[in-house]
């Protein structure tokens, strides 16, 4: 665990969130023993960032809260439900950034392919991000033209 998540863990039990299970190389980082999601951003010249891989984990995951700490605070500066992402652009004032990571192994296949990573690093944001404005499972009939209307 970094330092930041460490600060995360201890905000969190003293929040009364029990049986937390630590996840280091998965999204959501945290998550309680109800099940509930939490993932922990260090806020850094107002930006926040997210990999497509954990966008698409956190999504999956459904009931997932975004907590953003600055490098010495001990309790978030900013908490919201990851389903409130629609866009990456911001949330409030917080600058939401995408980055894309390509094995050296997958951009070399890429190039050998003639394809642009690039281009294809643009396609996987736009898969993303499209999935994250699916209807999740669960929703009722009467209310997926409302969810859908939500997040446009």
């Amino acid at each position: 665990m970094n330092r930041t998540e460490v600060r995360a863990r201890a905000w969190l039990e003293r929040q009364g969130i029990r049986g937390l299970t630590f996840h280091s190389a998965k999204s959501p980082d945290f998550v309680g023993a109800d099940g509930s999601g939490y993932e922990v951003k260090l806020i850094q010249q107002n930006d926040i960032t997210f990999s497509t891989r954990q966008m698409q984990q956190l999504a999956e995951q459904g009931n997932v809260t975004v907590l953003v700490f600055t490098k010495d605070g001990d309790e978030p500066v900013a908490s919201f439900p990851f389903s409130e992402i629609r866009s990456f652009g911001s949330w409030r004032r917080i600058h939401l950034r995408i980055v894309h990571y390509l094995s050296k192994k997958l951009y070399d296949e890429l190039l050998r392919l003639g394809e642009d990573p690039g281009q294809f690093v643009e396609m996987a944001t736009a898969r993303a991000l499209e999935k994250l404005r699916e209807v999740p499972p669960g929703v009722p009939k009467s209310l997926r033209q409302f969810w859908k209307k939500k997040c446009q």
